[in-house]
């Protein structure tokens, strides 16, 4: 039986591809579970290979790393949000000093 490259079907292995693209291999499993990044799986369980085609591989552009910059649009500053207003409440207490 002959054995055939996946790279004669157009297709790669993930962790290959994470490797020829400078991706790491996490990052690129959970662009895949956001839907990001499409592949086929083959066989189950610990022993299934995830596939992803060199031309999708190639095309795809990672998203931006980190926490986005700015504010979100319609969110205030904290000099735009109300001051609280000071509330008059004197603490008495039930006792007088007494002087003995």
């Amino acid at each position: 039986m002959r054995e055939l490259k996946l790279s004669d079907f157009g297709l790669e292995t993930l962790a290959c591809a994470c490797d020829r693209k400078g991706w790491g291999v996490s990052a690129a499993q959970k662009w895949v579970r956001a839907g990001l990044l499409a592949v086929v799986v083959v066989g189950t369980g610990r022993s299934a290979k995830h596939l992803v085609a060199i031309t999708d591989a190639d095309a795809f552009a990672p998203p931006p790393r980190g926490r986005p910059r700015g504010r979100p649009v319609g969110s205030k500053k904290k000099s735009d949000a109300p001051k609280p207003t000071k509330t008059s409440t004197s603490r008495k207490s039930g006792k007088k000093n007494a002087k003995a």
